[in-house]
């Protein structure tokens, strides 16, 4: 083998361990960034087991405060089972009070039916009523005025007997003065009668 040859073949192998190096920093960094997610995954895991513990330990309060409550439960329904045989009779009594209020409850319909009725016609009543005091107040403007023109003629009525007094009183005194003048034609033509019959 030639010197050349030798030297293309150690160009070449440095060349390829120049890659290989490369290769193997690259992989070196890859691990050690799966390395640090490793760490950090490592350290969510002990966060969770640590949570797991804990929700563990709350559960497992949880069930003997669960079993307290189970048993005051049962300790109720108990209870709740003697009350509902003692108060059996009270239950029929609530039944009749509950009927009893029923029957009130349709009295009390029917009677609002009869207000509702009484309501209508007090309305129909009210109408009525407003016509009346309508007309009555239009025959009241036609009595006023029936009034002033009776209190019209009235006053007419006195003029005219006023006139006709003095007319009364004008035809006395004429009448008067005719008879006094007639009484005087009467003593002068008696006065004549006798004056004639003493000359015969």
């Amino acid at each position: 083998m030639s010197a050349d040859e030798r030297i293309l073949r150690l160009e070449n192998a440095l060349a390829t361990l120049a890659e290989l190096s490369a290769n193997q920093e690259q992989r070196t960094a890859r691990l050690e960034d799966a390395f640090v997610r490793f760490e950090g995954a490592f350290v969510r895991l002990e966060d969770a087991f640590r949570q797991l513990a804990e929700g563990f330990r709350a559960l497992a309060q949880f069930g003997v405060g669960q079993q307290r409550r189970t048993a005051q439960v049962e300790q109720s329904y108990l209870t709740l089972v003697d009350l509902a045989q003692s108060q059996q009779g009270s239950i029929e009594e609530l039944r009749a009070a509950q009927a009893a209020s029923e029957r009130r409850l349709a009295a009390l319909a029917e009677s609002q039916t009869q207000i509702a009725e009484s309501q209508t016609q007090f309305a129909e009543s009210q109408t009525r009523l407003s016509e009346s005091q309508t007309q009555l107040s239009e025959s009241q403007t036609q009595l006023v005025e029936s009034q002033t023109r009776l209190a019209e003629s009235q006053t007419r009525l006195a003029e005219a007997q006023a006139e006709s007094e003095r007319k009364i009183t004008a035809l006395a005194e004429s009448q008067a003065h005719s008879d006094r003048r007639l009484d005087a034609l009467i003593d002068i033509v008696q006065n004549w009668r006798r004056n004639g019959e003493s000359q015969t």
